[in-house]
């Protein structure tokens, strides 16, 4: 069975080695190498996970037995009632077993938790789960090209979903 779990400072190496593993593969015919290497340095060495977090970012871990399956992380954004859906990651040969739904579930019952009635996301153009957060009731608002640093660009659609109590 599949577990939910928030995830908490000591759990950074779990969510590092998810996503040494997770992105490489994710984003192989997305974007290049080097700016894989360049967002994994910049979004998840400990001194930024641990920022992220001590800034209010909420983890979740998805568990099935000892093994990690996925990760998703959820802050508050700068309007009231709106939440970010800041990451949200399954082990490649892991996908279509509902994992991700899980940990979106569980994204959004801490939002409406914690007083939240909408969530906001950015995703890749070119990312196959674009498709998987239309299912989950997302809207395309805008797309938006964004510069990142050392000449790199996301090149995202940002999407919105209301979520009722």
């Amino acid at each position: 069975m599949i577990q939910i779990l928030e995830a908490f400072l000591e759990d950074i190496p779990v969510i590092q080695l998810l996503a040494n593993s997770i992105w490489p593969i994710a984003y192989k015919d997305i974007i290049t190498k080097e700016q894989i290497a360049f967002m994994l340095e910049t979004r998840y060495s400990t001194e930024a996970l641990q920022k992220q977090m001590n800034e209010g970012q909420q983890f979740f871990l998805a568990k099935e037995e000892n093994e990690f399956l996925g990760y998703a992380g959820v802050a508050p954004a700068n309007k009231a009632g709106l939440f970010k859906l800041e990451k949200l990651y399954v082990v490649p040969a892991t996908h279509k077993k509902g994992i991700g739904t899980l940990l979106l579930q569980a994204v959004e019952q801490y939002t409406i938790e914690n007083g939240g009635n909408k969530l906001t996301l950015q995703v890749n153009r070119s990312n196959a789960a674009v498709g998987f957060y239309k299912r989950m009731g997302f809207i395309i608002e805008r797309e938006e090209d964004v510069a990142i640093g050392n000449g790199f660009y996301m090149n995202d659609y940002f999407m919105e979903k209301k979520i009722a109590k």
